[in-house]
């Protein structure tokens, strides 16, 4: 997660869209998995469609449901600290250093949740809104000889990369790796 001093500086009424957003994208994203609840099958994609302060335009995302599943307690307890800066009850204070911790995790949860960056536009050491972000995780009791990786990237030329493994016990033999990359940089040029 990024760190929340970060967005101190993008001014108060850019903050303040941009929490109107992320609040209504987890809104609609706790309504959806409620929904979805007893029903097969993946999300099918959204148009999220972004304020200014975000780089304004419109991407296209396919929300993790189950992603929000695992984390609805977090999103929804986030959501309801934000209630009252996204209904304008509230100014938004830069100062604040807990409301600025919590508008930092709702946004790192919705952009693994949508496999995209959330980037105000102030924010000029992170890519941009719309570049992905590919997220992987293990979780497991006990690893017996058996390899467990997080992630595993061939290519990537723009966005983010998360790899993850959380392994209580891991016996001789077994191979536990964050994430594996290949080539991570712009497209290569071709030459003719």
């Amino acid at each position: 997660m990024p760190d929340p001093l970060t967005l101190s500086v993008i001014g108060a009424a850019a903050l303040q869209e941009g929490v109107k957003f992320l609040y209504a994208q987890a809104s609609e994203l706790l309504q959806r998995r409620r929904e979805r609840k007893n029903v097969a099958g993946d999300a099918t994609a959204v148009k999220l469609r972004l304020p200014d302060s975000l780089g304004g335009g419109v991407i296209e995302a396919n929300p993790d449901l189950d992603l929000v599943a695992q984390n609805q307690a977090r999103l929804t307890e986030l959501r309801s600290r934000l209630v009252n800066v996204a209904d304008d009850l509230v100014d938004v204070d830069a100062a604040d250093a807990g409301l600025l911790h919590d508008v930092s995790e709702l946004r790192s949860l919705l952009e693994d949740v949508f496999g995209t960056h959330l980037t105000f536009t102030a924010e000029t050491d992170r890519p941009p809104s719309g570049a992905p972000v590919v997220s992987g995780r293990v979780r497991a009791e006990e690893l017996r000889g058996a390899d467990a990786t997080g992630i595993e990237v061939e290519e990537m030329t723009a966005g983010t990369a998360r790899g993850e493994v959380d392994v209580d016990v891991a016996s001789e033999g077994s191979n536990v790796v964050g994430g594996r990359f290949g080539r991570i940089g712009p497209p290569r040029r071709r030459e003719d």
